[in-house]
């Protein structure tokens, strides 16, 4: 194969007159063929893990989300289901000190108790010994405000620790 850069002529500095050489086209390949996921939104490489968490949206008007786990075997994989709501899921992340403590953040959107739809971060924690599930009544509501359909619900953590949404 040749060098392409040993026949090209050095920039002199003088007006460019020619378009750049076009990229390569990007190929995929399947991961795992066979693992059927509904929409999936976010995915996220589970820390210390070979695993990845995932968010699953359904049809708005099923409104309803599920945050799933997915374990891969030797080419195939299995799937969690590791928390399901009756709303939206729109964010994932997990706290800087997920290995220690097991902290998950989701940005979300469903109705309340009252049917009011409201835009919200839960915190839920995953057990740091197996089987690794969330802990039970771990999931809390860090805030959440009026909402109409997207009206935030992004969390991320910023280089200095802090949560923002």
């Amino acid at each position: 194969m040749s060098n392409p850069a040993a026949a090209r002529t050095p920039w002199d500095g003088a007006r460019l007159a020619v378009s750049p050489e076009a990229a390569d086209p990007y190929v995929t390949t399947p991961l795992f063929s066979g693992l059927a996921l509904h929409h999936p939104i976010v995915i996220e490489a589970e820390p210390a893990t070979p695993n990845l968490l995932v968010i699953e949206n359904h049809a708005q008007e099923e409104r309803r989300s599920r945050l799933r786990r997915i374990r891969p075997n030797s080419g195939a994989a299995t799937v969690e289901t590791l928390l399901e709501r009756a709303e939206h899921f729109y964010s994932l992340c997990l706290d800087p000190r997920f290995s220690d403590n097991g902290r998950i953040y989701l940005g979300t959107n469903g109705p309340d108790a009252n049917g009011e739809r409201r835009s919200r971060i839960l915190r839920l924690t995953l057990d740091r010994n197996p089987p690794h599930g969330i802990v039970p009544g771990s999931v809390v509501t860090v805030i959440e405000w009026p909402s109409h359909g997207h009206d935030g619900a992004a969390a991320a953590f910023g280089t200095d620790g802090m949560l923002y949404v």
